[in-house]
């Protein structure tokens, strides 16, 4: 065999070897590639997986604010409104929105007083399709019961789940701006419910960006001659922009298009949603002071202000950098004002300040203080330093989750009146539950909620002004008796 020979062949030897390992490293590629896609799918099915339960969590919430209101028959409608207004509704998008009360299934199966919200949806795949899995099927359960009588004083249970964190409650179709934001730019954790049917319910002004959490939207009612819609983009429905430059957006608001708007109108009103809690009761309970004033020069015993009955009001002036602490309970504020100044520090965990009048106080079993009819007002100045927190589940006093409570005026021959509590926060101001004005018009400013944290705003109409920034979370919310199960929900089954 010649030389030349031997040399050919080698060659030929060389050539298949590397057409060998080419087939080998593309055949390893595309591996990796479907691997790649596998975990792309899989994490934008556990995003996907996570906001069906936030949905499931606040269409249960929903049907139990309906419950326990006595509107059974609404319960489907409103618990289906919720989860659409976070994102999911029945019959769209291969989305299926069904709630059952009684419950067919878990520990509340077939109690008359509770409810269940299954949420599923089939999710096509981006990648999975290469190993003939074109779509998933996702669900989310949540249930939850309420009680057959109001929680009282240190009452109260739940999980806290991702029901609206703000209820705008006037559903006169005469009042307009009923949510007025000015010139302020607040974000929302949660969902955002305007119950009135005007078409100018909703109202921003002062190139502004109302930012939404990822799921949530701004629902309202809007007048009945408008379409159901999401998002509300129709003019006169429910929804008012001054100008080009006020939006709602999907936070971080990067962008911001028609189409994207988490915002929804048409929606079923739902109600009060603390109508259920029972006022604190102020029968043997004593009176602490008559319109005390406490500062550096009139300190109360030990920087400790105590429960109990303030008549005509309670105020915190100048402490001069010394903190005061409310003890643990409530604070019945018999007219007059519950009056933080801007030169106040204070704090208090556990507390429910309950705003009612003299005459009021009397009605209800507590002592006499006079014969006022006014409500007290709250009026928190934005310089003050609070941190104050509501009684948590369990609380042997105060009313759980209640920050501050205001009469509810509701006994006949009472003139309800609106108090114009004014609540303005600064970068120190931490309130942490319900503040609770049903009949009155609250002023909010600058107002922080950690994000572990919750708050919730239950008013007649309310106003959001100011330039600091408002961040509102709802989280570990002990108000909901809601609570999710983790056996079926969000559970991925194909």
């Amino acid at each position: 065999m010649s030389v030349n020979q031997v040399h050919n062949r080698s060659t030929f030897h060389s050539r298949g070897e590397r057409g060998t390992v080419g087939v080998i490293a593309g055949l390893a590629m595309l591996g990796l590639l479907g691997f790649t896609g596998m975990a792309i799918d899989v994490g934008y099915l556990q995003w996907t997986r996570v906001r069906i339960q936030d949905a499931a969590d606040a269409a249960a919430q929903a049907g139990i604010i309906a419950g326990a209101a006595g509107n059974s028959s609404s319960i489907s409608t409103v618990g289906q409104n919720a989860a659409s207004m976070n994102g999911f509704t029945n019959g769209s998008n291969g989305v299926t929105v069904t709630l059952n009360s009684p419950p067919k299934q878990g520990s509340l199966s077939g109690e008359s007083n509770a409810v269940e919200a299954i949420v599923t949806e089939t999710v096509p795949t981006f990648f999975m399709g290469l190993f003939h899995l074109s779509s998933v099927t996702l669900n989310g359960y949540a249930a939850g019961s309420w009680p057959s009588s109001g929680s009282g004083s240190g009452s109260g249970s739940g999980s806290g789940t991702s029901m609206g964190c703000v209820y705008v409650l006037d559903t006169s179709s005469s009042d307009s701006e009923v949510l007025n934001i000015q010139g302020s730019s607040p974000t929302f954790n949660c969902g955002v419910i305007v119950e009135s049917p005007n078409s100018q319910a909703v109202y921003l002004s002062g190139a502004l960006t109302v930012e939404m959490g990822s799921g949530y939207t701004v629902g309202v009612v809007g007048p009945s001659s408008c379409t159901a819609s999401s998002p509300a983009v129709d003019s006169g429905c429910g929804i008012d922009y001054t100008s080009n430059q006020d939006y709602i957006c999907t936070s971080p608001a990067t962008s911001c298009t028609g189409s994207s708007v988490p915002t929804s109108n048409g929606i079923s009103s739902p109600g009060d949603p603390l109508s259920s809690i029972t006022a604190p009761s102020p029968s043997g309970v004593s009176i602490i002071a008559t319109d005390p004033y406490y500062n550096m020069n009139a300190l109360p015993s030990g920087d400790k202000i105590q429960p109990g009955v303030y008549c005509d009001g309670l105020e915190v002036g100048n402490t001069n950098g010394v903190t005061y602490t409310f003890e643990p309970g409530t604070y019945f504020i018999a007219s007059g004002q519950l009056n933080i100044q801007s030169t106040a520090s204070v704090t208090g965990t556990g507390v429910t300040f309950y705003l009612t009048s003299e005459s009021e106080l009397s009605k209800a079993g507590g002592p006499s203080c006079g014969s006022s009819t006014s409500i007290a007002q709250v009026v928190i100045t934005g310089q003050s330093t609070v941190s104050l927190s509501a009684p948590a589940s369990g609380a042997s006093s105060g009313v759980v989750g209640m920050l501050f409570f205001e009469d509810r005026q509701n006994e006949s021959g009472v003139t309800v009146t609106d108090t114009q509590p004014s609540i303005q926060g600064n970068s120190s101001t931490t309130l942490q539950g319900a503040m609770y004005f049903k009949n009155s018009t609250l002023t909010y400013t600058g107002v922080n909620t950690g994000s572990s944290d919750y708050t919730m705003i239950v008013v007649k109409k309310l106003t959001i002004n100011g330039s600091s920034p408002i961040v509102v979370y709802n989280k570990g919310n002990p108000l909901t008796t809601s609570s999710s199960t983790s056996t079926t929900g969000g559970a991925i089954a194909q």
